[in-house]
């Protein structure tokens, strides 16, 4: 795929990409991909079958390494999915569990790097519920992670020598079954995208949109975004709470429809000024 020809329906997630992305295409990708290399915490929510894996897969999977020396999949799909093994070998770093254990030796071996050392890290987390390990009451060193993932997954840092460094940090990828209900609290809180494709549970639907109608122009409108998407199989709602790239967007909320196609603000779904 060559630069010339790429455009931005080469993002949406089916069918799944063939073709590797090359690094003529990372700022592109970079426009898109809600802002990866600048540190960001995402959830990625869908029942069976809903593309999480194919998102992974096919965009993530092909954009971290521009980005990532240090990857992390925790996760049963990453160890016995046939279609992902040529992504973790790439990489790995496969871990079966998310116990506290695991999270904690990722915090204290980022921890201990120097800076000169210091790496980029990204953490892929596949189907929360589906861990053996899964307790939402006491993943403490997940809650504690989710916290501080800016500061601790983060790689170049500006200092007094160099001033101009750009700041950057790690990825945290959540994906899950459900919504609110099975997410810990601390994930929930300190998200930084949404990545919402069908879920079976209708009722999870109302938590959701409680908890971002007013980021995003009311109940009735983010119900309309979410019926729309929804519309098409295999497509994903795309939330970035605090803006993405764009530079004439800035840090106001931004909702896609599978990466590419804007869907607020816009006409269609414009801002709206709340008065609370």
């Amino acid at each position: 795929m060559s630069e010339d020809n790429f455009t931005t329906q080469d993002l949406t997630v089916l069918p799944p990409a063939k073709d590797k992305f090359n690094v003529k295409v990372k700022m592109k990708l970079d426009k898109r991909l809600f802002k990866a290399h600048k540190g960001v915490l995402a959830l990625l929510i869908g029942q069976p079958a809903a593309g999480k894996t194919t998102v992974i897969l096919n965009l993530l999977g092909n954009f971290l390494k521009f980005y990532y020396e240090n990857v992390h999949f925790i996760g049963p799909a990453f160890e016995h999915d046939p279609t992902l093994k040529e992504l973790t070998e790439y990489y790995g770093n496969v871990h079966s569990s998310m116990a506290n254990g695991v999270i904690n030796s990722i915090i204290k071996q980022q921890g201990e790097m120097d800076l000169a050392e210091k790496t980029n890290c990204a953490i892929i987390i596949d189907d929360l519920m589906a861990q053996a390990d899964f307790k939402s009451t006491n993943q403490t060193a997940l809650g504690k992670l989710c916290s501080i993932h800016r500061h601790v997954l983060g790689g170049a840092l500006p200092t007094e020598d160099d001033p101009d460094i750009p700041k950057s940090g790690g990825l945290l990828l959540i994906s899950n079954q459900r919504l609110f209900s099975s997410i810990p609290r601390n994930a929930r809180a300190c998200a930084d995208v949404i990545i919402l494709g069908k879920v079976a549970n209708r009722e999870e639907y109302g938590m959701f949109i409680k908890e971002y109608g007013l980021t995003f122009g009311g109940n009735e409108q983010l119900q309309e975004m979410i019926n729309y998407v929804q519309s098409t199989p295999y497509s994903f709602l795309c939330l970035y709470l605090f803006g993405d790239l764009d530079p004439e967007t800035g840090n106001q909320p931004v909702a896609y429809k599978n990466f590419a196609e804007k869907l607020y603000p816009t006409e269609r779904w414009p801002a709206k000024e709340l008065k609370i």
